[in-house]
């Protein structure tokens, strides 16, 4: 069915030279598997390799661009590793759910090619983030951050007028609510132990 003069439109052209010198005006891999990208069926666009190409080039048309945003040098470079890992681990899942026969296809190969490279980016990253002692920077913010809870603690037990028997009991009750707290299912108030002393 011929297409028409709209949803040409859409399609860049195959652009390969003709023997006459002119370029060719069919669509970007049309009579291919992959329409709208490479050369058309008749400038080879059916081979392994322009099929390979075109595989990637649909691949990198799934990235999009965001707006700038101003970010710390150290952020940046986690937020790297975080979405590096991530796309590895996809890729993981796809080559991992073909069968031998799918990965010996172009676009097995191309995906199996993807997989390395982000292994190779993901360990540049991790090495990236070592060099720049972001694992001894987050120990330290940790380390501030509790040495500040502490200090709160202290003014709140001290505003509560708390005896030293009662602070004592407050470290084994902020032990014992710390793994709902990580797990992300704090109790509510109606559910926490009778206060100690309670009526």
């Amino acid at each position: 069915m011929a297409m028409t003069p709209d949803e040409r439109s859409e399609y860049p052209l195959c652009g390969a030279k003709k023997k006459n010198g002119d370029e060719c005006r069919a669509f970007a891999g049309q009579g291919t598997d992959h329409k709208g990208i490479g050369r058309c069926k008749y400038h080879g666009g059916s081979t392994a390799s322009h099929r390979a190409h075109a595989a990637r080039e649909e691949a990198k048309r799934m990235v999009t661009m965001g707006e700038p945003i101003e970010v710390a040098p150290g952020q940046a470079l986690q937020s790297m590793l975080n979405l590096s890992a991530g796309a590895l681990a996809w890729l993981k899942a796809m080559v991992g759910a073909m069968d031998p026969a799918e990965l010996e296809k172009p676009e097995g190969r191309v995906l199996v090619g993807m997989y390395n490279e982000e292994r190779d980016r993901v360990t540049r990253i991790a090495k990236a983030c070592a060099d720049a002692g972001l694992g001894e920077r987050q120990m330290q913010v940790a380390e501030h951050q509790t040495d500040m809870m502490g200090a709160f603690l202290e003014r709140v037990m001290a505003h509560l007028g708390l005896t030293k028997e009662q602070r004592k009991m407050l470290g084994p009750a902020i032990r014992a609510e710390l793994p709902a707290l990580s797990e992300g299912s704090v109790s509510h108030a109606s559910d926490a132990p009778e206060p100690v002393g309670a009526a």
